[in-house]
């Protein structure tokens, strides 16, 4: 998860600084810069929430009592 939202994320600072003109371009009203960066923010939460997903079923398998059965 970290590699895939690092990827965007130095998406955005490359467009940023080899063609800053083109995060000033509006779309609908916002620039692209502020469309693109209000896009991280929602994926680092989208992501967070998978992270959580997967630490709570982790945790849960984890805490699960022995059924008494010898390995």
């Amino acid at each position: 998860m970290f590699v895939l939202y690092s990827t965007f994320y130095v998406e955005f600072i490359a467009i940023n600084v080899v063609s800053p003109k083109i995060m000033g371009s509006n779309i609908g009203g916002l620039n692209l810069a502020v469309i693109y960066g209000m896009g991280l923010i929602v994926f680092a939460l989208m992501l967070a929430l998978v992270y959580n997903a997967i630490c709570t079923a982790a945790e849960e398998e984890l805490n699960t009592p022995d059924t008494g059965k010898e390995k």
